[in-house]
């Protein structure tokens, strides 16, 4: 057997990991803030829409939970807090994002209004995805240096 198989396979599988992962957690508690913020100063809702952000680790990709569960996940949601809603209602953040079609309520006929669309979450996620991949991936090369 070659000498230092061992110590190899430990740093390989335990050590740059480590160090890779603190690395990309570090530098999305810095980059999840800036994009939530710039999120907040479009919010055509201030008082009643939330934006915010949570770090999840090993979290899995996707509603099915198809993903390994060892990554770093920080989740970006909006949410809409109202007397009706104290714990959330997340369609109302939705409405405003999209908008909607006017509606007629079935038994009176009544229209119930129509919301047009006032983007604030997704533009400011296109526009800084770009930065927050490239940031992700030199603080990998950083894990990967440091180790």
């Amino acid at each position: 057997m070659v000498k230092g198989t061992e110590r190899f396979r430990r740093r390989m599988l335990k050590e740059i990991p480590e160090k890779v992962r603190a690395e990309v957690t570090k530098q999305i508690q810095r980059d999840a803030p800036k994009v939530v913020r710039l999120q907040k100063a479009l919010n055509p809702l201030p008082g009643t829409i939330e934006v915010d952000w949570t770090m999840d680790e090993g979290a899995s990709a996707g509603p099915m939970n198809t993903g390994s569960g060892d990554g770093v996940t920080a989740t970006i949601y909006a949410t809409a807090r109202t007397d009706e809603y104290p714990g959330g209602f997340p369609a109302i953040a939705w409405w405003w994002e999209f908008g909607t079609n006017m509606r007629r309520q079935k038994t009176t006929r009544r229209s119930t209004g129509m919301i047009r669309a006032q983007p604030f979450f997704f533009p400011i996620w296109r526009s800084e995805r770009k930065r927050v991949r490239a940031n992700i991936k030199r603080a990998v090369k950083r894990g990967f240096k440091k180790s």
